[in-house]
C-alpha cells in the first residue's frame, strides 16, 4: 500500500464506506478495494462501471 492521505481524508469527513469503479477490476479495481479494507473501511465494487484484463485467471483470483 502506497501512502496518499485518501483514507485520513475519509475518516476527517467521517466516511465509512467506498465505492469503487474503473480499470481494471482484477489489478487497480482489486487493489484499491483491499487497500480500503485493510484501512478499516467497507469496500463496495460497482461491477457494471469496471473492465478487466483477466489475463490467465486473474479475475476470479480478484473476486
Amino acid at each position: 500500500m502506497t501512502p496518499t492521505g485518501l483514507a485520513g481524508y475519509l475518516r476527517e469527513v467521517g466516511a465509512k464506506r467506498v465505492w469503487l469503479a474503473g480499470l481494471a477490476t482484477d489489478y487497480c479495481v482489486a487493489w484499491s478495494a483491499l487497500d480500503a479494507r485493510a484501512a478499516g473501511f467497507e469496500a463496495n465494487v460497482i461491477e457494471d462501471a469496471c473492465r478487466t484484463i483477466d489475463l490467465n485467471g486473474s479475475l476470479e483470483r480478484a473476486w
